[in-house]
């Protein structure tokens, strides 16, 4: 899930998001802006509630309107690791 102020990031925050994960949910505050808990304190911890106590994210393929191959591979952070690590040993082999 995605969270922005309405007078903060907005929707900007599901747009960067959708750069690194697949299944985004976009949610927008309306009348906050950069501190969402202190501004909007009960709305954002039931949209967070809600997000959390909903339905697993239904798995569905990588769609981009970026210029690339749409069928992209994603990384997990873990896999992320250890991919850099193998790059790192490779390099200190050579």
């Amino acid at each position: 899930m995605a969270v922005g102020g309405e007078k903060s990031f907005g929707s900007m925050q599901a747009v960067i998001m959708r750069h690194v994960a697949t299944n985004v949910r976009e949610e927008v505050i309306a009348g906050s802006g950069h501190w969402l808990m202190e501004e909007r304190p009960t709305y954002t911890v039931a949209l967070i509630r809600k997000f959390l106590d909903g339905p697993p994210p239904v798995a569905h393929p990588v769609a981009s309107s970026a210029v690339g191959d749409v069928n992209e591979e994603r990384l997990t952070p873990a896999e992320y690791k250890l991919a850099q690590w193998a790059i790192r040993v490779r390099e200190t082999q050579a």
